[in-house]
Order: structure tokens, then sequence, then C-alpha cells
């Protein structure tokens, strides 16, 4: 028996229809049958997609690291922090090279330096087992980015305009220095 194409396509749907109406009433009953399971099941699914649509690009690890750059430039030599220029430095250079890579894990991203530019055609570059490995891998991790920031650039410039080596360390500096605080607190 030949069964008409219209025929077979309309049962089809129909009995999608049925099951997922189905397995949609089903899963509200279960929702008021455990509500404590379903709002923690609901937050994190939330969570999850809130942290994967604010999973910062390679894009705009460029654009922060320009930035920074361009907020070191704009900072005098003698009061620079060597640690952050130093940082932002090491990073623009492998950028440049075209050595940096961004692997994501779907919630936040990891850029990490491999030893060359995805365009050189040599044998180190084009062989398996010269290539950087997983567990070489997080050693050479530059920046770990989740909800549109980079966190160790932020890191790297929270002081970029003190330069420790202007400030002696002197505890009786110091001291003075918390009191005052405390007084003005």
């Amino acid at each position: 028996i030949i069964v008409p194409f219209f025929s077979s396509t309309e049962f089809y749907i129909k009995q999608m229809h049925h099951d997922y109406r189905e397995a949609t009433l089903e899963t509200f009953q279960g929702m008021k049958d455990k509500p404590v399971k379903s709002s923690i099941l609901l937050s994190t699914l939330a969570g999850w997609i809130y942290f994967t649509k604010k999973n910062p690009s390679e894009a705009a690890f460029n654009e922060q690291l320009i930035e920074h750059r361009i907020d070191l430039s704009v900072v005098g030599n003698s009061i620079r922090n060597p640690d952050s220029e130093e940082h932002i430095h090491r990073v623009t250079r492998s950028m440049i090279a075209g050595q940096l890579r961004r692997f994501t894990f779907g919630v936040c991203s990891v850029m990490w330096e491999d030893n060359f530019d995805p365009v050189v055609d040599v044998y180190e570059a084009r062989c398996k087992d010269l290539k950087v490995g997983w567990v070489d891998m997080w050693s050479r991790v530059v920046d770990f980015g989740i909800l549109g920031r980079w966190t160790w650039l932020d890191m790297a410039m929270m002081d970029y305009d003190v330069n420790p080596s202007e400030w002696p360390q002197d505890e009786v500096q110091e001291e003075k220095w918390k009191r005052y605080v405390k007084e003005r607190l």
C-alpha cells in the first residue's frame, strides 16, 4: 500500500506536536512538584547562558591590550610601573609575532602563546610532535577571560601609574600612613 506523501507528513507533524506537548506538560508538572530542584537547575542554566554570552573574544583581547598600551604611554617613564610595562610589552610582542591563540571553554577563554605564527611554513611549525601539547600549554597561558574582561591584563594594569621604586618601603612611613588612614575613616 502506498501512503500519500502529505498524509504521512501530516501524521508525523501531529505526532511530534503531541510528543512535545506531553514533554512540556510533564516538565512543568515536575517543576511544580520539586520547586527547589527546578530553581537550582534554571539558575544554573541562566548563569551558563549569561557567561557564554559574555565570553570575551580575541578581538576584545586586542582592544583591551591597545587600551592598556595607550594608558601606559600617557604616563611618564619615571612613574610608570615596570611590572605593568614589562607584561604589556611581552604580550604585545607575542601579538605582533602572531603567536597568540585563543581557546574557549564556552563560559571563559584562555589566551596562550604558541611557538609560531600559523602562516609560518617551516618543519618545526608543522610537525605534530613538536607542537605545544596540552601539558605545556598551561605554562604558556597569557591571560584568562571571563565576563567580557581579560583578567590578567586588568591585574597587570592595577597600579600602572605607581613606580614602587619611587616609594621607600620604610616601616615608620607605613605606620604613619596607617594612622593617617585610620584618622580619616
